[in-house]
């Protein structure tokens, strides 16, 4: 920020959206600015305080909006980070002038998908009006990180949301939903989200699901419970595991740390997930259960090799083994199918650009069910002794967003 060049810049990309959009909104972002002023602006320009430096650039891109018949909107949680830890930090302190300096005809978005608690949301609230300025509430439909719309963590934490804008009288609302670790969510899948999340929010205490459901029957041609039994794909870290390497087991033996039966229970379920999608038959929109039965049966079969490989190879059974080698064709023909229908839905509603990720893993975690195959062949046949990888333990578990990154290998260099 500072540069003139970057102003420039800025003011070409909103001449651009304002010749393209109806709407006289716009976002421009802002949030998560970590060390701002700290990297080359510090060289340049020498020390500023955050709060300073961030203001200044904001009043900057609001007279660009302006200058282009826009109202701009910005996330929050800069002003409250700088000024503390976040949102609900007990100890926040935001200068009277930082205040004072914010430019009025922003708007300030407040957003918060992980609270499920609605006392949290209506302290944010009070707090963006304690700054002068009365928020709009982004809420989050379920879709980063995951195969599919998340009902129950939506349900979770967007329900108090809504509740807590009612109470509060919060005229402007918003539902975000993200695609962070490569947007691989069925994203049609998300209108039963916002379609659960209208209902709570007109309805309020009056919310019925049987309504919701002859509601998004109408409006979307879909039935409302099978999208909710796809959603079942997340228990026992569905979204995670689809993307765990067979030999390293990253996901599979941090689960097994906290839970000895995780995985059993895991296989109990998604064959559960797997029974009430294959009912269905080949519905491919206008959501694609379809490809939600492909990644239900490629878990179902992932834990099957799992577990069998677990056993056998802690007793170096080698018919055990033999057995698990069997299974990997069907295991690649499954992932090949996961593929297939991965590509149908994205070609159904993005660009092309981005699909090589999903490619890339998936052809990658089939090599790798490949190599278990060798592996278990070499050791088997007395060419090899032990399977490293399978050897190596864990001590504590940890936290693991579920990102492919974190699961697919514990390099850094992927």
């Amino acid at each position: 920020v500072g540069e003139e060049a970057t102003y420039t810049l800025i003011e070409k990309m909103i001449a651009q959206m304002a010749r393209c959009y109806a709407s006289r909104r716009i976002h421009v972002g802002m949030d998560e600015a970590w060390h701002l002023g700290r990297g080359k602006f510090i060289n340049r320009f020498g020390y500023k305080r955050e709060f300073d430096i961030f203001n200044e650039h904001l009043k900057r891109v609001v007279a660009i909006c302006k200058k282009h018949g826009l109202q701009p909107m910005i996330w929050s949680d800069m002003y409250f980070r700088m000024g503390g830890t976040g949102y609900y930090d007990p100890n926040l302190n935001i200068p009277a002038d930082v205040r004072a300096a914010i430019p009025k005809d922003a708007r300030l978005v407040f957003w918060d998908y992980y609270q499920s608690e609605k006392g949290k949301y209506v302290e944010g609230i009070a707090r963006h009006r304690d700054l002068g300025f009365e928020p709009v509430m982004a809420s989050g439909v379920w879709t980063w990180a995951r195969l599919w719309y998340d009902a129950k963590t939506t349900e979770a934490n967007a329900t108090p949301c809504v509740q807590a804008c009612n109470e509060r009288n919060v005229k402007d609302f918003i539902f975000t939903l993200w695609g962070d670790d490569g947007a691989y969510c069925e994203f049609d899948s998300s209108l039963a989200g916002l379609a659960y999340g209208a209902e709570v929010a007109y309805s309020g205490d009056g919310y019925d699901k049987k309504r919701l459901a002859r509601r998004y029957k109408a409006v979307c041609n879909a039935d409302y419970q099978s999208v909710i039994d796809a959603s079942g794909l997340h228990e026992y870290s569905g979204s995670t595991y689809l993307w765990d390497d067979p030999m390293l087991g990253i996901i599979w033996k941090n689960r097994k740390i906290t839970d000895s039966k995780y995985w059993n229970k895991a296989l109990a379920h998604h064959k559960k997930v797997a029974g009430k999608l294959a009912k269905l038959g080949a519905v491919v929109a206008p959501v694609d259960l379809s490809h939600s039965l492909n990644v239900a049966k490629c878990l179902v079969k992932r834990t099957e090799i799992g577990l069998a490989l677990d056993k056998a190879y802690a007793k170096r059974d080698k018919t055990g083994l033999s057995a698990v080698r069997k299974q990997i064709p069907a295991m690649v023909k499954l992932l090949e199918n996961v593929l297939t229908s991965f590509r149908r839905q994205w070609y159904a509603k993005h660009k092309t650009f981005g699909f090589e990720v999903i490619q890339i893993r998936t052809a990658g975690l089939i090599e790798r069910y490949r190599e278990l195959a060798r592996r278990i062949g070499e050791l088997t046949s007395g060419k090899i002794d032990a399977i490293p990888e399978l050897d190596e333990t864990t001590g504590k578990a940890y936290h693991n967003n579920g990102h492919w990154r974190k699961n697919a290998s514990g390099s850094k260099i992927l």
